[in-house]
């Protein structure tokens, strides 16, 4: 604080002048969300790690159709924190995706923190094991791409990925889900039992297989997952045929019986094949599902590879 001193005889004036001085503005750190993004201008996109992403075709709604997207990062590429007290290690990934349309617009996006913590023992046991994560959207029918980040908090590692889907026309009648490859079931948690989640079968998960590689072994399987979705009111049941080309030539057909529909209406199965039955090469398994006049149909493309 300024003060005057008063002296004998002589009057002081004591004049203040207020300046106000720009200071340079500070720049705010970037967010998670732009940090991730800025990863898919790179050219070429990062891949220090592997990301397993997929978008999943679920039930149909009068214009738009629910999709599931799933990022996948396995917990063999990651950095692991240790617990010692309980034997177990974690990992935390950052995930941040995009769905864009063929205008570039964009229908989707969001950007999420996913923690994880196993057992070393379940690591061991569990080869495909990965942190994942999974959100839901609702599409209108179009072509869109896929563009999705995924980086390792503990090491700063990214990787990128950019893939094309499409979602067909909503259509009356019988509905498909995506077929799936399967690649393993997990028991849901307690508390988090959905009867409405079609990814929930039986109180397990599903984890779809996006590498696409089926190893052959003499004990081996290869399962696929799908969701029938029954036009209500019709007098017929669903009929269900598989079909297998390899290398651009059919391999095998199937026409399996379908399972009692759930309490929502609806058929949800795994279906699986020794896969001694397969020579390797580049498959690929088509559904298709009638019901009366309509149908609808899925495939997916796997490959086979020599196993043990």
């Amino acid at each position: 604080m300024l003060s005057a001193r008063r002296m004998p005889a002589l009057s002081v004036l004591l004049t203040f002048a207020f300046v106000s001085v720009a200071l340079p503005a500070q720049e705010s750190a970037p967010s998670l969300e732009s940090e991730l993004a800025a990863e898919l201008a790179k050219t070429p996109l990062p891949h220090s790690m592997t990301l397993q992403a997929g978008i999943l075709r679920l039930r149909p709604g009068k214009e738009r159709v629910a999709c599931r997207i799933l990022l996948q990062i396995p917990w063999s590429e990651l950095a692991k924190g240790k617990h010692p007290h309980d034997g177990a290690v974690s990992a935390e990934c950052a995930f941040y995706a995009r769905v864009v349309d063929f205008q570039g617009n964009r229908s989707a996006e969001f950007c999420r923190l996913v923690s994880g913590k196993r057992s070393l023992r379940d690591l061991k046991a569990e080869a495909s094991a990965s942190v994942s994560l999974s959100v839901d959207a609702q599409l209108l029918p179009g072509s869109y791409t896929l563009e999705a980040v995924g980086r390792d908090q503990m090491t700063g590692q990214a990787v990128a990925r950019k893939l094309d889907f499409s979602v067909p026309v909503v259509e009356d009648g019988v509905a498909l889900s995506s077929l799936l490859l399967l690649g393993r079931t997990e028991p849901v948690a307690l508390g988090h039992l959905n009867p409405s989640d079609d990814l929930q079968f039986h109180g397990k998960k599903i984890i779809p297989d996006f590498s696409g590689v089926v190893r052959k072994r003499r004990d081996g399987e290869v399962r696929f997952y799908m969701i029938i979705y029954p036009q209500p009111d019709a007098p017929y049941e669903p009929q269900l045929g598989i079909e297998f080309s390899r290398d651009g030539r059919i391999a095998g057909a199937t026409q399996p019986r379908l399972p009692e529909r759930n309490d929502r209406g609806n058929i949800a199965f795994i279906i699986e094949f020794a896969t001694k039955q397969f020579k390797p090469g580049n498959y690929v398994a088509r559904a298709v599902v009638r019901q009366g006049d309509s149908q609808a149909e899925s495939s997916v493309n796997f490959r086979v590879e020599a196993g043990e």
